[in-house]
């Protein structure tokens, strides 16, 4: 008996099944858990490299922070905060932010205070309008006149008063914001140029990152892929279980080559010229018609691919033969035809080893297992 490794072919029922139920259940499981294991590793490997630092952003005030602040809780010192300078100008101009922060407060107290004077001036007002009304009428006072309209005189010096803190209060503030804004400015070009540092820095560590994880992957790929192949071509019966680890490592693999793509291709640039070809109606008509003829390409050669493998020729041929019809005609022959009866097909030749009749369309002679010459299997 003849054996080729390099020439071994097997053609398998479609019928057949790679292993039962339990077994495919427990292959998904394992696929799931390989990939789960994976990511944990990868975040493992995310402590390898030194992690980079962001700039501490409390640093950065807006106008409205300014106007809004009540505290100061800010202490930039990292260490990239004192390679680019910000702790220095930040502490510069922390008493000038503290003092802002305490009259912003004191405005917030003395809002408050005036939101309730004016309700009480409000309801003043309406008791001394009252009291007039029923001294019009004749009628006994319910309150005192005098006493009302001394009352509604106090309450409305008070409004007055604190509407002149809290506006004296606000000139203060905003002379204090206008006498550091430029050192704020300073301190958000700073930190702008710090943040780009980091930016820089993280996209080199994020970089490391994905080598490690290819030198994790990559070569349990390879042996996995490597080890499947011999196993295919041996037609092993365990096969089915590198499958789902080759599967697994795939996805991992793709994960790791996704996220090395991502820092290196310059994504703004790339967004940007996207954002401006998407105004063009000729770009998005060729993109919008593009992705549906790509997905259904996409979908139509997977299902090409089936049915190629389904519908071989040689598999047809097996698969006819084996319920006792004719590889061409589908029609009904027995053991004993050596011609189609129907369409005239040779079904069966002389074995060359042995001389005996074999079936034309399977490969080995069922008498002596000699596997067919590359000749006869042209034909």
């Amino acid at each position: 008996m003849i054996k080729n490794k390099k020439t071994r072919v097997f053609y398998e029922e479609v019928s057949e099944k790679k292993t039962s139920k339990l077994g495919y259940i427990l292959l998904i499981v394992m696929f799931f858990f390989i990939i789960g294991a994976g990511e944990k590793v990868f975040d493992d490997l995310r402590y390898i490299p030194s992690v980079p630092v962001e700039p501490s952003d409390c640093v950065v005030f807006s106008d409205y922070d300014l106007r809004s602040m009540t505290s100061v809780w800010c202490d930039p010192k990292r260490d990239i905060d004192l390679e680019f300078g910000l702790s220095d100008k930040f502490f510069r101009i922390k008493p000038d932010i503290e003092e802002v922060a305490r009259l912003n407060e004191s405005i917030y107290s003395k809002r408050r205070e005036l939101s309730i004077l004016e309700r009480d001036f409000e309801l003043s007002g309406m008791k001394y309008d009252l009291s007039l009304q029923e001294k019009i009428a004749g009628t006994a006072d319910i309150i005192d006149t005098d006493i009302s309209k001394k009352e509604v005189s106090d309450l409305q010096s008070k409004i007055s008063a604190v509407k002149e803190d809290i506006d004296s209060m606000i000139d203060q503030r905003n002379q204090i914001v206008a006498n550091i804004s430029a050192d704020i400015e300073s301190l958000k070009q700073a930190y702008d140029f710090a943040y780009k540092h980091y930016e820089k820095r993280y996209t080199i560590y994020e970089l490391q990152v994905s080598l490690l994880s290819l030198v994790f992957v990559l070569p349990l790929l390879w042996l996995s892929v490597r080890y499947y192949l011999r196993l295919k071509n041996n037609n092993s019966p365990y096969t089915i279980i590198l499958t789902s680890v080759v599967a697994a490592l795939s996805v991992l693999f793709l994960h790791v080559v996704g996220v090395f793509l991502y820092y290196i291709l310059p994504m703004e640039i790339i967004m940007d010229i996207w954002n401006l070809l998407w105004y063009i109606p000729f770009f998005r008509f060729i993109a919008y018609y593009g992705v549906v003829v790509l997905v259904i390409l996409f979908f139509g050669g997977i299902v090409y691919y089936i049915q190629k493998r389904v519908f071989n020729p040689k598999q047809v041929a097996i698969r006819r033969l084996r319920d006792k019809k004719c590889p061409d005609c589908d029609f009904r022959v027995n053991d004993n035809n050596i011609f189609c009866p129907n369409c005239g097909l040779q079904l069966k030749e002389r074995c060359a080893q042995c001389g005996e009749l074999k079936f034309k369309h399977l490969r080995f002679c069922p008498h002596c297992g000699v596997l067919r010459s590359a000749e006869q299997h042209k034909q």
